[in-house]
């Protein structure tokens, strides 16, 4: 990793080859570790989610922590690779303080997906649709790479949408099953 590229992802190393390289807004408070890849780590319902959204976890199952590390496994040996736009949780008390802090980690993003080589890049959560529009108007990726669309947050109402909306790009991004 180059010393100019912050990190936006911890406790895991990435695949060698990545098709989908998934973009959540930051890790939740209290600062630290990535809350992704760090198993058995407080609330993992953002986890469920994602597993659930790319078809390792059936949508009636609930997540046990002894499950945890087969789905992370599977996961990653499906080419599927999840990292933050900010490394750090956010700290801005309003909406408009927390988008000036993703704005301010935008380089660092594109450094980060660069380093990384992913074949398509996907956005989650709406509050990330301005740094996707960022990302693809100065990153120089080539066009597709990143996915025209932003996914909806995949715990609670956002779920359905986002299992609906992933099962239909599985295909074309990750591993076949």
């Amino acid at each position: 990793m180059s010393s100019t590229c912050k990190k936006h992802y911890s406790c895991v190393e990435p695949p060698k080859k990545i098709k989908l390289l998934i973009v959540a807004e930051a890790p939740p408070k209290p600062e630290g570790e990535n809350y992704f890849y760090c198993l058995a780590n407080g609330n993992r319902s953002f986890f469920e989610g994602i597993m659930k959204g790319v078809g390792l976890l059936e949508k009636e199952t609930t997540l046990s922590k002894d499950m945890e590390k087969d789905l992370l496994n599977k996961f990653l040996e499906e080419g599927c690779f999840l990292i933050d736009t900010c490394p750090e949780a956010l700290k801005g008390k309003n909406e408009r303080a927390k988008a000036k802090e993703m704005r301010e980690c935008v380089c660092s993003l594109i450094c980060q997906i660069r380093e990384l080589n992913p074949e398509r890049v996907l956005f989650i959560k709406k509050t990330n649709e301005p740094i996707r529009k960022y990302v693809v108007e100065i990153g120089g990726f080539p066009e597709g790479m990143v996915i025209n669309e932003v996914f909806p947050y995949p715990i609670g109402k956002g779920l359905e949408e986002f299992i609906k909306k992933f099962r239909a790009l599985r295909r074309k991004y990750c591993k076949e099953r």
